[in-house]
This record gives C-alpha cells, structure tokens and sequence, in this order.
C-alpha cells in the first residue's frame, strides 16, 4: 500500500518462503506506525493489532498490504480485484476467496514486515467504530458475490444479530471497567450492524475519504 514502508530484508524474506514452502502466495504481518502517540485506550485494547502466525504456517485470507502473489495464479482468475468493492474495501478478502477456488497455496512469513502509516485521524473511537462497521459490510458483500447458494444468508443473519446481541451485553459494564473495553463492545455491535446492512444490498464506501493526506 502506499502507506506503508517495508523494513530491511523484507522482499528477501517474502522470497524465501515463497521458495522454501513452495507457495504459490506468501503474507506477512502490517504494524502499525502512529503519527502521534496514541491514546492509551487505543493501546490498550490492541485495535491496530493484526493476527500474526509462525512463518511457513498456512492460512486461507491474507490483506493485499503485505503479499507475495505468484502472477500465473492471477492469470487463471478473472480482476485481480474486484470494481464493486473498490471504494467500500474488501477487495483482498475477495481475492482470497478465489485464489482458495482454483488451490492457491497460502502461506505466512512473519519476518517479512511492513510498517503502516497511522495518521492521528484515525486514532479515534468514531473511526475505530466505522472500520468495524465497514469490514462487517464487505465480508457480507464478499459473501454475496461469490456464494451461488443462499444457505449463508441464515448463518450470516445470526451472526450479525448475535455480534450485536453482544457489544450490547457488555457495553454496561464496560463503562465501570475502562474505555478500551467500551470500545469493544461498540466495536462488536458495529462490525454486526455492517454485517446486516450487507444483506439489504447496502455499501458503505468508507474509502471516498482518504484520511492522513
């Protein structure tokens, strides 16, 4: 992405695993680099953080932040990326999916780092709540381009309800426990709230502003 540095050694590390582990697409971590400090509420509840895995491990969805793609495996699906998604994200998990269609072998490389940009705008409950609410909305619009049954509807029905069902059980006592803690749980309501609107067929382009610029 454009808004990220790769550390030293990082297309090295890319490279070795994508040949020890004969790979066909190989990942790596994305830290995240604050302009400012950030606010202890935000530290504390880790909302930056992304999942980090032992390098060789396989995993079936990868962002496209941080990624090695073999181009012969492009050449057999249609895109790369999708149009539809291209100011609501998402695009990545999408890519996924169908890399995982035609037998991509995905693998991580956690030494293979780069760090991203956090501009101070983003340091924020509000936009820490609408990224939730985005990502919740694009795995649904994920979900609808790609799935020819409609037997995921009920499953993703629950799910949003039940995310909801949730942050609302624990937002009460969050408020006597720190604000990182209230934020999770209006994290989990939002990210099931994007999930239904999903649903309806809405999309929420998060990606029309463009923060840090």
């Amino acid at each position: 992405d454009d808004d990220e540095i790769a550390v030293v050694f990082w297309l090295d590390e890319l490279l070795f695993a994508l040949e020890t582990f004969e790979a066909d697409v190989v990942a790596g971590p994305v830290l995240p680099h604050f302009e400012v400090d950030p606010p202890e509420w935000l530290v504390k509840g880790r909302f930056f953080d992304r999942p980090r895995y032992r390098t060789g491990q396989s995993i079936e969805h990868f962002g496209t932040g941080n990624c090695l793609v073999s181009t012969a495996l492009l050449e057999k699906i249609d895109g790369p990326f999708d149009e539809r998604m291209a100011l609501s994200g998402g695009e990545d998990t999408l890519l996924s999916k169908h890399l995982n269609e035609v037998g991509a072998r995905i693998i991580w490389s956690d030494h293979a780092i780069v760090e991203e940009f956090v501009p101070k705008s983003r340091m924020k409950i509000k936009w820490v709540c609408q990224r939730a609410y985005r990502e919740g909305n694009s795995s649904t619009l994920a979900l609808r381009y790609t799935k020819k049954s409609r037997k995921w509807i009920f499953k993703r029905i629950i799910s949003g309800f039940a995310r909801i069902t949730q942050g609302t059980l624990i937002l009460f006592p969050s408020i006597f426990q720190g604000s990182s803690l209230t934020v999770k749980a209006l994290r989990q309501m939002c990210l099931g709230l994007g999930n239904l609107a999903g649903l309806l067929g809405y999309k929420f382009l998060e990606y029309k502003k463009i923060h840090g610029f």
